[in-house]
């Protein structure tokens, strides 16, 4: 919905005098991360500004220095509308099937990630080998840039391809409850991380070695600083709790909405610089199947 500005009197059973202390010392504007509402407080010079939603409190709150502008109101509400249509996929919030496990990854491309990012990316599901014939073991979302050739695979998950580490943007695992299956995660992490991505060139800075791994979970940890202590456990790069609405990497926090974004900004951030290399698929052949600069042996 857009922004609605209303004007209203203090009461006391909104902001205590403790919290009209902190208020009145910090010209600052207090924003909700789920930024439904904002209500213009008549406190003293006009100053303060605060953005509330149903079922949350002034703890809630977080501030801002002033002039800061706030998020754009069209994008939070098509945030807003696709955190619900994710949650769909899970409206108990119990532990799902295999077939179901596989549906809530489908609706998260569907939904999501193959919504938000135009062509040439491309996501699926997979594994990812190096030059080195290091293999990830299965993977739940493989984002691609396709600037390099990936193979189908047979085997029983449908779609399933071997991918080159050099076209990898980055992994994906989703789970139905990120807490309760961190283990799960953990692992797939550890697997993923000795693979190295060897690239020929690069107009700007050289991407990194390791493939970046995010968790997402539609339930999970409900408090940032939670799900911050998890990021030391393995080489994860961000996780995402959807139902929570809150997205943490070791140099950022979003909450909110707004917390797919932080998610589809590290995502970005990962592709940009891949865009301006170069890899050579053959590195993956040399002295095993072609004989370069001649004819093959006999």
């Amino acid at each position: 919905m857009p922004f609605q500005v209303k004007q209203i009197e203090r009461k006391e059973n909104r902001i205590s005098a403790a919290e009209q202390k902190i208020i009145e010392s910090r010209p600052a504007l207090a924003i909700h991360a789920q930024d439904f509402t904002i209500e213009d407080c008549c406190l003293p010079c006009d100053r303060y500004f605060f953005v509330t939603h149903l079922g949350y409190s002034f703890g809630d709150w977080k501030t801002i220095p002033l002039g800061v502008p706030l998020p754009n109101q069209y994008i939070t509400e098509r945030l807003i509308g696709i955190q619900q249509m994710l949650m769909g996929a899970n409206p108990t919030g119990g532990p799902l099937s295999s077939a179901s496990k596989g549906s809530g990854r489908e609706r998260f491309i569907d939904v999501f990630l193959a919504q938000v990012f135009p062509p040439p990316f491309r996501f699926g599901q997979g594994d990812v080998t190096d030059t080195e014939g290091r293999r990830s073991g299965p993977l739940d979302v493989v984002v691609e840039y396709p600037f390099l050739p990936s193979l189908p695979v047979d085997g029983n998950e449908a779609g399933s391809r071997l991918y080159l580490a050099e076209g990898v943007v980055a992994a994906i695992e989703i789970k139905t409850d990120v807490a309760s299956q961190w283990n799960e995660v953990v692992s797939t992490a550890t697997k993923l991380a000795p693979l190295e991505r060897h690239f020929d060139s690069s107009m700007g800075p050289m991407p990194g070695r390791r493939i970046p791994l995010f968790a997402v979970g539609y339930s999970g940890w409900k408090e940032t600083k939670a799900i911050r202590q998890r990021l030391g456990d393995a080489p994860i790069d961000g996780i995402l709790v959807i139902d929570a609405g809150v997205f943490v990497r070791a140099t950022m926090s979003v909450t909110g909405s707004w917390s797919l974004w932080g998610l589809v900004a590290c995502l970005h951030e990962s592709v940009s610089s891949l865009r301006s290399t170069s890899a050579d698929p053959l590195a993956y052949a040399v002295n095993q199947a072609f004989s370069l600069g001649g004819s093959s042996s006999s």
